[in-house]
């Protein structure tokens, strides 16, 4: 992401039911220690990867094994991270960076897994 000046806000899952078989090569019914271990390593990579961008950027990430997460209501109105629903977190970064134009980190990310894999909230 060095050479982009647009400033993006990205909606993700870093354990994304559509990568479970088809970028990590798992099932997405996979438990255990090494899938742990496999999410956990990718979610420190794509955190890496975007806060060592651009500083306008923002995000809100989850743990939860779910793909298209803009296009399920329960995903932009219900669920938090932080306990910040994706719609606030979506809204106050655009607010803050193209109305008042006085750009801050809106940046929201779950926690890496826990033995038990997946948060229980999902």
């Amino acid at each position: 992401m060095p050479f982009v000046r647009t400033p993006m806000f990205f909606t993700q899952s870093f354990a994304d039911a559509y990568q479970f078989p088809n970028v990590m090569g798992m099932s997405p019914s996979s438990s255990g220690s090494d899938v742990v271990k496999y999410v956990d390593n990718f979610r420190s990579i794509m955190l890496h990867s975007m806060t060592n961008g651009p500083s306008k950027n923002g995000y809100w990430l989850t743990g939860c094994k779910v793909h298209t997460l803009s296009y399920h209501s329960d995903w932009f109105s219900e669920k938090s991270i932080n306990g910040l629903q994706m719609r606030y977190a979506v809204y106050g970064w655009y607010q803050d960076m193209f109305v008042t134009k006085k750009p801050t980190k809106w940046r929201f990310a779950d926690n890496p897994w826990s033995s038990s894999g997946e948060p229980s909230y999902c």
